[in-house]
C-alpha cells in the first residue's frame, strides 16, 4: 500500500536494546539511507531509562533537528513503542504520532468501523474520526484494552500515548517496529515527515500534552476516596464539564480540552494528564490547578 517514493537519511536509536539491527535492516529494505547509534547491548541502557522520551534520547534529538538527518527513530527496550524526531518539528509523541497514521490510514480507507484509544490519549483523533465518519472507543489506560476492542470487531487499530500503536491485520499488540516502517512510507508521499506533520495539522490542529507525576503510594484507593470531590472541583476548570471516570477521573471542557486524574497500575504515582490547543491552557489553566486540587484534598486527610 505505502511503498517508499523517496529516499530519507534516518538515523534510529534502538537505545542498547531489542531493535538493535531491526528497525535499521527494515529501514535499508525500504530504500533509506541509515545510521544507527547506541547499538551495542548494554543491559544498562547507556545508564539511561530505556523508554524513547526526549531526556533519554538527546544525541538522537541533536543530530536531526541539527539538519544532519530527515528523520530520527527511536523504540524502548522490548521495541513495541516509538518516537520519532522531524528536522523542524523536534521530538514527536505518540500523540503526535498517531493522528498522522490515523489519517493516512483513514485516507487510504484502510479504517471502516473505528479506531480504539486510552483516556490518556489525544482527543485530535476524534476530530479525525468525526470527518471520516467513524467512530472513537475510549478505553482504560493499558495496551491490553486497546487490544482487546480490536479482537471483538469494535476498532480497526487503536493507540496508547505512551508510544504503542495496535493494528487488527498486525499482531493483536504493539509493534513499534512495524509503526516506524508504516511512517516511513507515509512520509514519502509528502516527500519528508515535516511536509506530512504540516499537512495533519493544518487539517485538524495541534494540540499540546503533558503528563506529570505525583509520589504517591496507594494512588488507585486516594481517587477512588475521592472521586466525587475530584470530579466537582475539576468540572470548575472549564466551561460545559463532561466527566468520564472509566479510569480514574477525567473531565473534557467545551473548548475540547481536558484533564485526567488517576493513579499508576504499576507504580507508587498519581498521574495527571492534560491536552489543549495552547500550552498555557495545559500549564496554567488545568496541571497547575489540579495539583493543587490534589495537595489541597492531601492536606485535608
Amino acid at each position: 500500500m505505502f511503498k517508499p517514493r523517496n529516499r530519507f537519511k534516518v538515523i534510529i536509536d534502538p537505545i542498547y536494546a531489542t531493535s538493535i539491527g531491526y528497525t535499521s535492516e527494515i529501514m535499508r529494505k525500504l530504500g533509506m539511507d541509515v545510521t544507527e547509534i547506541h547499538n551495542n547491548y548494554d543491559p544498562n541502557f547507556g545508564g539511561r531509562e530505556p523508554n524513547p522520551e526526549p531526556q533519554n534520547i538527546p544525541e538522537l534529538i541533536q543530530e536531526v533537528t541539527t539538519g544532519k538527518y530527515d528523520i530520527g527513530i527511536s523504540h524502548d527496550g522490548d521495541s513495541d513503542r516509538i518516537a520519532l524526531v522531524d528536522r523542524v518539528h523536534g521530538y514527536l509523541s505518540a500523540n503526535d504520532i498517531l493522528p498522522i497514521v490515523v489519517e493516512r490510514l483513514a485516507s487510504a480507507s484502510m479504517i471502516k468501523i473505528g479506531i480504539v484509544r486510552t483516556v490518556s490519549t489525544t482527543h485530535i483523533l476524534d476530530n479525525i474520526a468525526t470527518k471520516y465518519g467513524f467512530k472513537v472507543v475510549e478505553v482504560p489506560v493499558g495496551v491490553k484494552y486497546v487490544a482487546r476492542a480490536i479482537l471483538s470487531g469494535e476498532a480497526d487499530m487503536g493507540g496508547e500515548e505512551s508510544g504503542g500503536l495496535v493494528y487488527s491485520w498486525h499482531i493483536p499488540d504493539k509493534d513499534g517496529i512495524y509503526t516506524a516502517s508504516l511512517i516511513i512510507a507515509m512520509a514519502s508521499e509528502y516527500k519528508g515527515l515535516t511536509n506530512l506533520i504540516s499537512d495533519v495539522r493544518s487539517k485538524y490542529g495541534r494540540a499540546y500534552f503533558k503528563r506529570i507525576d505525583i509520589e504517591m503510594r496507594n494512588s488507585k484507593k486516594f481517587v477512588n476516596d475521592n472521586k466525587e470531590t475530584l470530579l466537582k472541583l475539576l468540572s470548575s476548570l472549564g466551561s460545559s464539564p463532561r466527566p468520564i471516570t472509566i479510569d480514574g477521573v477525567k473531565v473534557v471542557y467545551g473548548d475540547n480540552s481536558w484533564v485526567l486524574i488517576r493513579g499508576s497500575g504499576t507504580e507508587p504515582k498519581l498521574r495527571i494528564y492534560s491536552e489543549a490547543l495552547s500550552m498555557e491552557r495545559v500549564e496554567g489553566g488545568l496541571i497547575n490547578n489540579t495539583v493543587s486540587i490534589v495537595n489541597q484534598l492531601l492536606g485535608g486527610h
